[in-house]
């Protein structure tokens, strides 16, 4: 049993030809065998119509000689004599041309004209003992020997036999005619009957074959548009997803410009805090040298003017710790940043290599800004801690101008270390600008990539729609 499920699609279409060719085949042999039956019908019926032809030229010849024998007994006319020998070759020709064909018309017949040739002979015999008679002036006993002999009886008995033989011959005839209007109307059934079931079944297979196919391509043109939709609602979603991510690299690439700007001003106001330490321990000595020649009023004074300046220094500090907080801030921030686009882009697929590269390296940039806003806050904290002893000492006024020396000298080591992070975070800051601008550019030219490939799907869909409406 053929499955059909397993069919290829040019296996099923050669299936429905050769049915109906191997149907019509069959059909041709059927009534090719048919037309065979007739032509040998229509054979043996001119056959036989030859051969009750033959029995008629016979029955007359046997006649003719006999009649022809008598003329020439009676009248001694050689023209009778060269009549009857003539007659004698034609019934001999003719006998032998009937042993050629009679045994189509069965042993019966067969027999019959065996014994129409003996006759001949018997009565030529006869006849020829006649005219022996008549040629030795015995006219008078070959007239009592034609009357009161027994050919009379030969020619009557061949008679009664060419009667028969052509009554049956007839009668067969009649049966041979009859035989081959039946072939002819069986051949004409069997054609007729099979060009309609060849074409029923041509049509019966070509629906059922159809409609399979139909099935079938249908079933897959099915697959196909549910895959296209799945296809295109993904692509949709992840379009979006990739355009939100635009949006988030675009306001962190704000956010890092505006870190940059703070990181540079983080950077000269670390320098001034510099400046300014510089300037008090620049006092602080030249208060040393003075110490031993001016009063305690003057150096109370400059200790005043120090603890202005430390004052001020505090107050750049805090200021240095808020922007060192807000760069930890939008450190964490581009970092998770940098992750979810890494998540993006391994769900882009290939588009999105270079865009999960560019994303690994933000996330190393966010990690140093991190470092740096940490060693910022370290050196801050260090920075208000020597600023309140600082304070502390000034208040008091007892404590040595050496400790206020070392003090501001601490203030000054750490001020020139928050300028060198300062600095270095405002070039990594620059290259994290950078590197978001970079990430913009890939979300953007991701999401023409992706408006591609729906824009693909598509048209993959619509093609889909159109073979099913061919189909």
């Amino acid at each position: 049993m053929i499955d059909f499920s397993r069919l290829k699609l040019r296996e099923r279409i050669l299936l429905g030809y050769g049915v109906p060719l191997v149907l019509t085949f069959a059909a041709t042999g059927v009534v090719v065998a048919n037309a065979r039956h007739v032509i040998e019908q229509s054979r043996i019926t001119e056959v036989g119509a030859h051969i009750v032809q033959e029995c008629d030229r016979l029955a007359m010849t046997l006649y003719k000689r006999q009649t022809h024998a008598r003329g020439y007994l009676l009248t001694r006319n050689d023209i009778f004599a060269k009549a009857y020998e003539a007659s004698v070759q034609d019934y001999e020709e003719r006998i032998a041309t009937l042993e050629k064909v009679i045994a189509v018309s069965g042993e019966e017949q067969v027999e019959r004209l065996q014994r129409l040739k003996v006759l001949g002979k018997e009565i030529s015999k006869i006849n020829r003992s006649l005219i022996s008679l008549v040629e030795a002036g015995k006219v008078k006993e070959a007239g009592q020997e034609m009357v009161n002999g027994r050919i009379l009886g030969l020619i009557d008995e061949a008679g009664g036999i060419l009667n028969a033989l052509t009554e049956h011959e007839d009668e067969l005839q009649a049966e041979r005619v009859k035989a081959s209007e039946e072939a002819m109307r069986s051949l004409i059934v069997m054609a007729v009957v099979g060009a309609i079931a060849a074409s029923l079944l041509a049509i019966v297979m070509g629906l059922f074959i159809s409609s399979r196919i139909t099935q079938t391509i249908n079933q897959i043109v099915s697959v196909v548009a549910s895959s296209s939709t799945e296809i295109a609602a993904a692509v949709e979603q992840q379009e979006k997803t990739v355009s939100q991510q635009a949006v988030s690299v675009n306001q962190t690439t704000a956010a890092m410009d505006q870190l940059s700007v703070a990181s540079q001003q983080s950077a000269e106001q670390a320098e001034s805090a510099a400046t300014g330490a510089r300037q008090v321990l620049a006092l602080v000595n030249g208060q040393q040298d003075k110490q031993a020649r001016n009063n305690g009023d003057s150096l109370r004074a400059k200790v005043g003017q120090i603890a202005e300046q430390i004052l001020y220094l505090s107050e750049q500090t805090n200021q240095i710790g808020t922007i060192s907080t807000l760069v930890s801030d939008l450190a964490n921030q581009t970092n998770m940043l940098a992750l979810n686009a890494a998540v993006e882009a391994s769900r882009a697929g290939d588009q999105g290599k270079g865009f999960a590269v560019i994303a690994t390296e933000i996330r190393k940039l966010a990690d140093q800004s991190r470092k740096s806003a940490d060693r910022i806050g370290t050196l801050v904290t260090d920075i208000q801690n020597a600023t309140n002893s600082t304070v502390m000492v000034t208040d008091e006024g007892t404590k040595t101008v050496e400790s206020i020396v070392a003090a501001v000298n601490n203030i000054s080591l750490s001020n020139q270390q928050i300028f060198l992070t300062s600095k270095q975070q405002a070039i990594a800051i620059q290259q994290v600008v950078d590197a978001m601008t970079a990430i913009n550019q890939g979300a953007s030219q991701t999401a023409s990539g992706i408006g591609q490939t729906r824009v693909s799907t598509r048209q993959l869909s619509e093609a889909t729609l159109t073979l099913k409406a061919v189909v």
